[in-house]
């Protein structure tokens, strides 16, 4: 077993690397990061968020309101292979207590150490309701997927998460995939929303485990979503700005192909007006980054994005640097009942 967890967290160690600079990954640092490495690889199931229990549907029959959504990849691997710091960790959710979220969908909080500055610094009034948090298994840094919400939730009874079916790769050392909840904005209100995170390569082998993921996705959202209001928000690592990148044609493709199977939209296909509204074409800026919020109207209510904007210069170390290689993407939504 000694010499099993040893190979396999020099792999996992060198492996993941790639996912940030080699320039920010120090080997002594990993090297004397190693016992933190076994603690965050070893099985712990799910562990708590804090937050307070689901009582059923906020009261109340409004016709009509609004909301935000933040998707948000916070940097959460270990330290010592490249993700943020605990005590950086810390600063990002103290200064997230101070923001006025509704609902916010993380992504890459994968060790344990950084779930903790979460259940410490952020408090019920602010952020009620909270899903857990999954560890993963022996060789595996979990889900990385966690969310907030001021509407109320069921985290026992049905939350549910997927893990993709095809992973490529150093993605193979964590559970990615998508997680499902259906969240309760008013007492008629239903919105199923969907936090995901995708396989980050851009080799032949990620393509593939990308549109697989993605197809896995719309199934899912088809079979248990039908009919009904959806957000789909996350890091969908399908970057596309132009054809003369890389892969662009690739990623173009597999975004146009989920949003014709499900019948989303993406929030910046309909936040941009004029000969942009509803075409891909305005979501340039957008698709040059790979966090991305797709939504549709349902269940007797629509929804109408008002605003994106990608959050810059708050999450931020006392240098001023960005705490996360993410900026946090946040959307707007206006909400009324069909008539």
């Amino acid at each position: 077993m000694k010499n099993f967890l040893k190979v396999t967290l020099a792999t996992t160690a060198l492996s993941l690397t790639s996912l940030h600079s080699v320039a920010d990954v120090d080997p002594w640092v990993v090297a004397a990061d190693i016992p933190g490495l076994i603690g965050d690889l070893w099985p712990n199931g799910k562990r708590s968020s804090k937050g307070i229990s689901f009582s059923g549907p906020v009261a109340g029959a409004n016709q009509a309101g609004s909301f935000n959504v933040v998707t948000f990849n916070v940097d959460g691997f270990p330290k010592s292979i490249g993700g943020a710091s605990n005590s950086d960790t810390k600063t990002l959710f103290k200064i997230m207590e101070q923001q006025d979220y509704d609902m916010v969908f993380m992504q890459e909080l994968f060790t344990s150490d950084k779930h903790n500055k979460l259940r410490d610094q952020l408090s019920d009034q602010s952020y009620p309701y909270r899903s857990y948090h999954h560890r993963g298994s022996r060789t595996s840094f979990g889900s990385g997927l966690v969310r907030l919400s001021d509407f109320p939730f069921d985290r026992d009874s049905g939350f549910d998460r997927e893990d993709w079916n095809d992973c490529f790769d150093v993605d193979c050392y964590t559970e990615k995939g998508f997680t499902f909840q259906r969240h309760y904005v008013d007492e008629g209100f239903v919105l199923d929303v969907y936090n995901i995170h995708t396989d980050a390569g851009g080799q032949e082998g990620d393509i593939k485990a990308k549109r697989k993921g993605m197809e896995q996705l719309a199934s899912y959202i088809n079979k248990h979503s039908a009919g009904n209001a959806v957000i789909v928000a996350g890091d969908y690592n399908l970057s596309w700005s132009d054809d003369s990148k890389s892969k662009s044609a690739e990623f173009y493709e597999i975004n146009v192909n989920f949003l014709n199977a499900t019948g989303l939209q993406y929030v910046c296909q309909a936040t941009h007006g004029g000969s942009y509204e509803n075409s891909l074409d305005g979501c340039k800026y957008h698709f040059s980054k790979p966090d991305r919020i797709a939504f549709k109207s349902g269940g007797g209510y629509i929804l109408t994005p008002t605003h994106l904007e990608y959050v810059q210069g708050v999450f931020v170390k006392d240098n001023g640097n960005e705490i996360s290689d993410h900026y946090p993407l946040k959307a707007q939504f206006s909400w009324q009942q069909a008539q």
